[in-house]
């Protein structure tokens, strides 16, 4: 049931965020790895934002049981939590996360933005930097 809620909201959004296509990027951050590649977007308005992470390996032999993405910004955060039980697995190895906030919190395009990725109880880091 969690998966159906997820990929119904992640719908929900790509939809919202298409009636907003006329809107371009305003700040991509981009940083990995060796396992992971992460992107950060922020609409002209900054009140749309995404981070994608992406495993860049083969995700069938991560045995994936738990996954946390944390970032932070100098204004804002964000989180995701998936636990997969039993045979449940992810069936995509890009993890999105997507928040709104007001245009009043801007993003500062000269910052560094610190991921942390936490899978099965390790962590791994990726600090995103500015194009």
């Amino acid at each position: 049931m969690k998966k159906y809620s997820a990929i119904f909201f992640i719908c929900l959004f790509l939809i919202i965020l298409s009636g907003c296509s006329n809107q371009e990027s305003r700040y991509i951050f981009k940083g990995e790895n060796p396992s992971w590649k992460v992107t950060y977007i922020t609409l002209k308005n900054d009140t749309h934002r995404i981070l994608e992470a992406t495993y860049k390996k083969d995700l069938s032999k991560l045995s994936m049981k738990t996954i946390e993405i944390l970032y932070k910004t100098e204004t804002v955060s964000g989180s995701l939590n998936q636990t997969y039980d039993g045979d449940d697995t992810p069936r995509s190895n890009t993890f999105t996360l997507t928040s709104f906030s007001s245009p009043e919190i801007p993003v500062n395009k000269d910052q560094l933005i610190d991921v942390k990725i936490i899978v099965n109880g390790n962590l791994e880091t990726v600090t995103l930097k500015s194009e």
